[in-house]
């Protein structure tokens, strides 16, 4: 990876048939974007594997099983264990263990601890995400890396833009209050601020393939938005710059 790339990978869509095939359930559409999004992710790490490695908001465990295989250990936390479900009963093994977790307060590890941080989509739904940042920076090795992926301004809009075609007042994802500083708030600079602003250092920063929760007719504009390389969410390789380097 470039040490010195600030722009974004737009290099990866989704198929037209695959959307299609796909966008007609909601569920299905999500289990798809976000299983395409890991392989994606993979992919981009090439051979890379990681001793110990924690994964925060894990959710249901849709992405922990492909993140499992490059891990000797894998902590999958989150804040609420109700949401693990079978999905997470099914991939258990001795090398994934699950954590009721607040990302902002990782006190239970020691400094450096951890060779991969990874999240998705989940650290715009934190509050205090300077302090929750600041953890990630003190438990991450000095050689170890962190994943991150946040949505970006492109699914904001046309996200907001579903919801006023149904008549709708737009739906504030995140911790913002407003949909307008939200709109701000998701733009690939500010996302970039916060992260230098906790001592990390961007690699590489992914365009992920564009979506929208919405399915049915919007598959058109899925499509569209895949042909354009519109990316609905940022995905960064960060590593923490420690003094001892």
């Amino acid at each position: 990876m470039n040490n010195n790339r600030q722009k974004v990978s737009r290099q990866f869509k989704f198929d037209p048939s695959d959307i299609r095939k796909h966008c007609i359930d909601k569920q299905a559409w999500h289990e798809f974007v976000r299983l395409s999004e890991i392989e994606i992710i993979l992919s981009v790490l090439g051979g890379r594997k990681f001793e110990l490695a924690l994964e925060i908001g894990s959710g249901d465990g849709l992405q922990s099983e492909k993140l499992a295989y490059r891990c000797d250990r894998l902590i999958c936390s989150d804040i609420d264990g109700r949401r693990w479900g079978s999905r997470s009963e099914r991939i258990a093994s001795p090398s994934i263990s699950h954590v009721i977790l607040d990302a902002t307060d990782l006190s239970s590890y020691p400094d450096n601890s951890f060779d991969l941080i990874y999240s998705s989509n989940v650290l715009e739904h934190i509050e205090e995400i300077d302090r929750c940042l600041g953890e990630i920076y003190r438990v991450l090795k000095p050689s170890g890396i962190g994943i991150h992926s946040m949505p970006s301004r492109h699914w904001k809009f046309f996200n907001s833009l579903y919801y006023i075609s149904r008549l709708r007042k737009p739906r504030i994802h995140g911790v913002e209050r407003t949909n307008w500083k939200e709109f701000i708030e998701f733009g690939m600079k500010s996302w970039l601020g916060k992260l230098k602003r906790s001592g990390f250092e961007v690699e590489e920063i992914l365009g992920m393939p564009f979506y929208l929760g919405a399915s049915g007719r919007w598959g058109s504009v899925i499509v569209a938005g895949n042909r354009l390389y519109l990316p609905s969410s940022f995905t960064f390789f960060i590593r923490p710059k420690k003094d001892s380097e």
